[in-house]
């Protein structure tokens, strides 16, 4: 399951990612995501996924179920060491640059998200 965070604020989205995501989930996601692209040109994602387990393979969104990727400036990831690679491959978006944080490194995250630097 996922939840928007309150944080979110203009092309800044915050996604909080929870147990295991189904199908619905992405599809609901990718729904939530294209409203904010439509809003603004370009995205810069939050994946907290400290307390993420997993997903169905047939969840997984690829080009033609999530066309807006190519809006996904950055996509920081707070994730254990241990599950980077794969949240990466899940939740990297094909980002220009995408940075992993530890748990416990959310506000670092959203200062790189919303800074200037590359």
């Amino acid at each position: 399951m996922f939840r928007i965070l309150g944080r979110t604020s203009g092309n800044l989205v915050g996604v909080d990612v929870t147990g295991e995501l189904t199908p619905d989930d992405f599809a609901a996601l990718r729904d939530e995501l294209r409203a904010l692209v439509d809003d603004h040109e370009k995205v810069r994602l939050l994946f907290d996924l400290a307390d993420f387990t997993g997903f169905e393979v047939e969840a997984l969104w690829d080009e033609h179920s999530f066309s807006a990727r190519k809006a996904v400036e950055r996509v920081a990831l707070v994730v254990a060491n241990e599950h980077a690679e794969r949240a990466r491959a899940a939740f990297g978006l094909d980002a220009a640059q995408t940075r992993v944080f530890e748990p416990g490194g959310a506000e670092q995250a959203w200062r790189w998200l919303a800074s200037a630097d590359d």
